[in-house]
């Protein structure tokens, strides 16, 4: 992967404003693992431009909630498809539902 090829599109306002002050910690996470750019969310819409505007990137990372996650991979899915490469995408949670993941049809289940 080459330098900055991730992009980490981060809502700072997600879960109550505590994902600004964790994203040191996160940066320091992945020092030395994942060569990144970090671009920080200022209001809604953002992480779909952000998003969208990153063909050719091998992995956009989604920090915030299930509205960030959603416009992010929003963003991605207006990259044409004939760019040189679609990203992957790799939502982290940081919303305070976390709508997505319990959502899944494997949590949905009853218990018997």
């Amino acid at each position: 992967m080459a330098p900055s090829d991730a992009l980490l599109i981060v809502n700072p306002a997600a879960r109550h404003g505590e994902t600004k002050t964790m994203l040191p910690a996160i940066e320091r996470l992945l020092e030395g693992i994942l060569p990144h750019e970090t671009v920080l969310t200022e209001g809604p819409g953002d992480a779909r431009e952000l998003a969208a505007s990153a063909a050719g990137r091998s992995v956009v990372v989604a920090v915030g909630g299930d509205g960030t996650v959603h416009e992010v991979l929003n963003g991605i899915m207006r990259i044409p498809e004939h760019a040189a490469r679609r990203s992957a995408s790799s939502p982290q949670a940081q919303g305070t539902t976390r709508d997505g993941r319990t959502a899944s049809p494997r949590r949905s289940r009853r218990r018997r």
